[in-house]
């Protein structure tokens, strides 16, 4: 990202007094402690995942030989409103309520992880990554499939129906499409 300034000016003679903060007559003040910024989702069933969501839980109809389902994830904005705006300032869900739900697949210490959310907002385009993201197809949709932590894994993302669904693992790019062409 690059950002420029022209015709920046400091100390335009705005007094200092304009900048003082007055809390509301009726405003409640919370101070947050260090609590209220942990976001740690404990593992979840897929039976307890559908009963958290309002949409039906894209199911892998193929998955790589080995990999079993293991737990399930879900995350809501509303469940930790100060953290979820503060983590998500810069994205593209920042002030709204979305939910997410991650089934996670493993083969020994490998994971596959789905991830769905859903924001009631809509969603926004996908976008590139730069030179290291490809445009795929996925179900005649467009994606994108790029790397993550480093290039040690790949991440495949693209929307269906309202939803921005992220398959996330080490696996080779022919089979994350093979993964989100059979999601039901």
């Amino acid at each position: 990202m690059t950002i420029e300034i022209q015709d920046l000016k400091l100390n335009s003679g705005i007094p200092d007094s304009e900048f003082e903060f007055e809390i509301p007559k009726r405003a409640q003040v919370k101070v947050l402690g260090p609590e209220d910024f942990k976001i740690e989702p404990k593992e979840i069933t897929l039976e307890e995942a559908k009963q958290l969501v309002d949409f039906d839980i894209l199911i892998p109809e193929y998955l790589p030989d080995g990999y079993e389902f293991s737990y399930s994830v879900f995350f809501s904005s509303e469940d930790t409103p100060y953290s979820a705006f503060l983590h998500s300032g810069f994205s593209a869900f920042a002030g709204q309520h979305y939910k997410q739900v991650t089934l996670v697949y493993a083969n020994g210490d490998d994971e596959i992880r789905i991830t769905e959310k859903i924001s009631e907002k809509g969603l926004p385009e996908i976008q590139g990554f730069g030179s290291e993201g490809e445009y795929v197809l996925v179900n005649g949709k467009k994606g994108m499939i790029y790397p993550a932590f480093g290039g040690n894994m790949k991440a495949l993302a693209w929307q269906n129906e309202g939803r921005k669904v992220t398959i996330l693992s080490s696996l080779d790019k022919a089979e994350l499409l093979n993964i989100a062409e059979n999601l039901t």
